[in-house]
């Protein structure tokens, strides 16, 4: 007796052979474009790690020198302005070619003087090199890279506040995301963990900086209702009053900005965006302070009898003396 017949036997296998050939060769398209020969090979590390370190330094003291000032500090400023340039270009000599083409793009398009702009140009024209070529050339990489940031932290858009920064630290994640995770592992675990350990770090810092001001809050608004009390205390005419609503206020001003530059608000003084709301906060504060101090020593200084008409006149000398 006959077996019967497997439907569609070598029809079958055959179409299931031309559907993993198909398969295989899109990924393989998918895995050019994506310029997957920018990930480890099976023999390690494609990067040429001392001259990536050596661009990462270079690009990161040129950006130091940007004026760029994320926290008001001068020497803060340099080191987190070395250390994350620094750290960006050396993570983007593994970064595809198309992520290089998209960030010195938007760095030759936001660029507003013209060396800028033709800084950014060449990147850009660097980075479409890269991508033709089809090539590692990560010392290109991170020579693109730093050529990038340093033309972003240099660009000044007509927006909103913090606009040119938000394009900046965008296009640096992209850079550094998409780079490190095509180191080899060990590389990129460490680069995880130091990403890791800033980030909780700066949470850490906003945190107390947030607690030091909301420590601060009713020293604040005790110090503004004594000095307003103080004021219309004057305008009764009761100097002693007023000078000692005054100097209560100066006490209690002067006390809320020690808090806030105190150790709770000093780390905060370290995390971008944040570090310029403690300083201005403080130094208010201290301004705030000093004013009412000064208000209430002249007061005590001042004579009111001297200053009252006596047969119709004014002693003009004890005006000059209570206006100095």
């Amino acid at each position: 007796m006959q077996a019967p017949a497997v439907v569609g036997g070598p029809p079958l296998a055959w179409a299931i052979g031309m559907s993993v050939d198909t398969f295989r060769m899109r990924r393989a398209i998918s895995a050019d474009l994506l310029d997957d020969d920018a990930r480890p090979s099976a023999f390690g590390n494609r990067v040429d790690e001392p001259l990536a370190v050596a661009v990462a330094v270079v690009g990161g003291v040129v950006a130091v020198w940007s004026g760029a000032s994320p926290t008001g500090s001068t020497v803060v400023d340099a080191v987190l302005l070395f250390m994350s340039v620094a750290a960006v270009v050396w993570a983007s000599a593994s970064a595809p070619w198309w992520v290089h083409v998209l960030t010195a793009g938007v760095a030759a398009v936001t660029a507003m003087q013209p060396i800028l702009a033709a800084v950014g140009v060449a990147a850009l024209v660097a980075a479409l090199f890269i991508g033709a070529r089809r090539d590692h050339l990560s010392t290109l990489r991170a020579v693109v890279a730093a050529l990038t940031l340093n033309v972003l932290l240099r660009s000044e858009l007509d927006g909103f506040f913090g606009l040119s920064a938000m394009i900046g630290v965008t296009c640096a994640v992209a850079l550094w995301v998409l780079g490190i995770r095509r180191r080899p592992g060990r590389l990129r675990r460490r680069g995880v963990i130091a990403t890791v350990a800033v980030l909780i770090a700066a949470l850490l810092a906003a945190g107390l900086g947030a607690a030091a001001a909301w420590s601060v809050r009713s020293d604040l608004e005790l110090g503004s209702q004594l000095a307003r009390s103080a004021v219309s205390t004057l305008g009764d005419g009761d100097f002693d009053a007023a000078a000692a609503r005054f100097a209560q206020a100066s006490s209690v001003l002067e006390r809320a900005e020690h808090r806030i530059g105190g150790p709770m608000g000093m780390p905060a003084r370290l995390v971008p965006g944040v570090a310029q709301n403690v300083r201005a906060a403080a130094a208010l504060s201290a301004e705030v302070s000093a004013g009412t101090a000064d208000a209430a020593d002249a007061l005590r200084n001042i004579d009111p009898d001297a200053l009252r008409p006596i047969a119709g006149t004014v002693d003009l000398d004890a005006v000059a003396a209570a206006e100095d």
